[in-house]
Order: structure tokens, then C-alpha cells, then sequence
């Protein structure tokens, strides 16, 4: 049991690499479904998959370009707030908003009504299912030859991705719904090859900027 709990550990602390993320991102495009346009936005958004399933239409602003975060599905109802009790409103990646105009589109070719107007439902407008979801994200990570992807590793990825991009903490903490900045470093922020590799080439582009800095300086001595 505690090898188990260890080893789950350790697959949903990492994040994926940037093969990874472009090949995942590929192959929701393709399946072109409400699941996999769910995927997508978790790991473009940094979004719980109950936040996701209980994301309505008025929730998205295309004109300003952003996304309110202001519930969860849970035991099969919509609850009126987040895991951390707070909402949130994040800005979109043009990534995301591909995915996100898909399921739009979607609904209103569909014309299909829920109780909630969520954004995503099957094609009765039922509520989505968090085990159906996963079971599409497990066929995702066997077709990618990755079967340790789970929904906190698409989470981790954009926490990961954020911090690449030059995002502040408290940014980060508060996109994915966190009310303190250390516990987005301690639990969600990764060092993978890609990120050691950019860190080498700034590094070196900086010591040889010292480096030729001081050479003119003796030169002119």
C-alpha cells in the first residue's frame, strides 16, 4: 500500500514535456468530442475536471477574452464554488479558445438545453460524467504511450508552463485557484529536461554577456 500511494505520487507530480503537450493537444483536435475539448482546456487552463464539467455558457467572454471559474460538479450536482471556495477569472490562450469555440459551436448546432446551461454536456444535455471523462483521457495517454497522464498532470503541466512563461506566483496561484503561492511551488511546479535546457542556454547567454563586458572593459585599460 505505501509503495502504491508513493508511486501515484510520483506520476501525478510530473508535467509533460513539450512533445508531450503539442502530440495531447493533436489528438484531442482530432477526436473532436466534448471530452476531449474538456482535456484540452485542463491542461490550457489548469482546470479541475469538476470545475470544467460545471463551467457554463455566460461563463466565457469571448470579447474580453477570458473564463470564470465559479463552480464544481460534485456527486452529481453543480455546488456554487471551487474546491478553495473561491472564484476565479482567467484570460484565455488562443489554444484554449479554439477548444472552448468548439464546444460552443457544438451546443448550438446540437440545440441541446440543460438545467445548469452548462458549456459542456453529452448530446442529450446531460451533465458529464468525471469517470466517463477520465476513461476518455486513459484512452488519450495509451495512445500517446504514456499511461501515467492523469487530470493533475495535465494540471501540473500548466502550472509548469505558466512558471516558463514568465508568470509571477501569486498569477499562477490565483489562475489555478490556490490561496497560497507555496503551496504552487511546493506541489505543482516541475524542472523537466526542456526547462533544464532553457536554463543552461540563459545562463551561458548571461555569463557571456559578463564575460564580453569585461573584456571590453581590459581592453580600453
Amino acid at each position: 500500500k505505501d509503495l502504491k500511494e508513493k508511486r501515484i505520487g510520483e506520476i501525478e507530480r510530473r508535467a509533460l514535456t513539450d512533445k508531450e503537450i503539442q502530440r495531447f493537444l493533436r489528438i484531442c483536435d482530432e477526436k473532436n468530442s466534448v471530452y476531449s475539448w474538456i482535456l484540452a482546456l485542463a491542461l490550457c487552463i489548469g482546470l479541475r475536471i469538476g470545475e470544467a464539467i460545471a463551467l457554463k455558457t455566460d461563463d466565457v467572454n469571448m470579447e474580453l477574452q477570458t473564463l470564470k471559474i465559479q463552480g464544481q460538479a460534485l456527486n452529481g450536482k453543480i455546488i456554487p464554488a471551487t474546491k478553495s471556495r473561491a472564484g476565479r477569472k482567467v484570460r484565455l490562450s488562443k489554444t484554449a479558445i479554439y477548444f472552448l469555440n468548439k464546444a460552443i459551436a457544438w451546443q448550438q448546432e446540437n440545440k441541446t438545453k440543460n438545467e445548469y446551461d452548462l458549456l459542456f454536456t453529452n448530446s442529450r444535455g446531460e451533465m458529464l460524467r468525471y469517470t466517463t471523462i477520465r476513461r476518455r483521457l486513459i484512452e488519450i495517454a495509451n495512445e500517446m504511450c504514456c499511461p501515467d497522464i492523469t487530470a493533475h498532470v495535465l494540471r501540473h503541466t500548466y502550472t509548469t508552463l505558466s512558471a516558463r512563461s514568465g508568470e509571477n506566483l501569486d498569477q499562477i496561484r490565483s489562475n489555478v485557484g490556490h490561496r497560497f503561492a507555496s503551496f504552487v511551488t511546493a506541489r505543482y511546479l516541475h524542472e523537466t529536461e526542456d526547462t533544464r535546457h532553457d536554463s543552461a542556454i540563459r545562463r551561458q547567454a548571461y555569463l557571456k554577456k559578463i564575460m564580453d563586458e569585461y573584456s571590453t572593459m581590459n581592453s580600453t585599460t
